[in-house]
This record gives C-alpha cells, structure tokens and sequence, in this order.
C-alpha cells in the first residue's frame, strides 16, 4: 500500500497527476481537435490539420495516445494505446462498450479499469484476482464552478506509475 495521489483538472483538456508529498508525477494534454480513431469509417474525411491526439507526459518522458476501432456497431469497443517516441505501444486498453471496465494490459497485464458509477466520478483499478489496486474518486465540492476539479487516487496495493496515470487517462476519457 502507499499514500494517497492527488490529480487536478486544471482546464477542460489538462491534468496533473502529483504524488502525496505534492510533487509532480506526469500530466494529461487533451489537444484541440478530433482524437483521430483508426480503422473508423470516415476517419480519412477529417482532415489531418483538424486532428490530433492527446499526450501524456510522465518522469519527462512523452507518450502519445491512439485508438483504434474494434468493432463498427451501434455500440462500438476500441483498442487505446500510449506510444513512446519511437511508436512502441508500452500499454494498451481495451474498452467494451458493453461493459463497465477496461482490461488494461502490456507491461502491467491482469489490470482491469472498473467503472462503479454513470454520473459520478468514481473508478477503480483492480488486478486479475478481483483486489482493488487504487480507487479513483472526484472529492471537488459539488457545486464547484468552473473546469477545475480535484480526484483522489488511493492506492490498495503497489503499482507503477505507467499504469496508474494510464489508468486515470482512460478513466478522464470515459467520464468527460
């Protein structure tokens, strides 16, 4: 078990993830423009000055996110990754529309994202075994005005850093 993590939406599209003694562990860009999605109908009728994709930034090294389409329904299920520099998937998500979870694999296989709410803010990552790994809740007051808003991330066991900001990005791209 370790101590507890702040994480701060500072704007509609940015986040910071800090560890329990304040300090900055990595953040969330959610850029201008249409988060390309690949192997979508459509997708090449965007034009490429109109898309782009969200980066995350962790220990000064940058990661940035694609999607892919798994399925063409009424109910769609992607494929999200974090690629590095080189374009190396490091960790990927899979998101069934179908479902309220994520399996999160790649370096950190077994992870499963757990939604337990449909208008509140509040997810966990679990492991194989169905044990809590941390919970992710919104404690920001509830009638908070304004984009900012203020998430706990409480660990229950030991995990990376990778995964837990990776985890909270999926779990800010399913909320918001």
């Amino acid at each position: 078990m370790g101590d507890t993590y702040r994480a701060t939406r500072l704007s509609l599209m940015r986040f910071e993830i800090r560890d329990h003694n304040g300090v900055v562990l990595g953040s969330i860009a959610l850029k201008n423009g249409i988060w390309p999605t690949e192997g979508a109908p459509l997708g090449d009728a965007v034009p490429r000055s109109l898309t782009n994709q969200p980066e995350i930034e962790l220990g000064g090294v940058h990661y940035t996110a694609y999607r892919k389409l798994l399925t063409n329904k009424m109910f769609n299920d992607f494929r999200i990754c974090l690629r590095d520099d080189v374009g190396r998937e490091v960790i990927c998500g899979e998101l069934q529309a179908r479902s309220w979870s994520v399996a999160i694999g790649a370096t950190e296989p077994g992870l499963v994202l757990r939604r337990h709410g449909l208008f509140k803010f509040a997810f966990s990552l679990g492991n194989g075994d169905g044990g809590t790994v941390v919970r992710f809740r919104d404690v920001s007051p509830f009638w908070t005005l304004g984009p900012r808003r203020e998430y706990e991330l409480v660990p229950g066991q030991a995990v990376g850093q990778l995964p837990l900001v990776f985890a909270f990005f999926l779990a800010t791209s399913l909320m918001y």
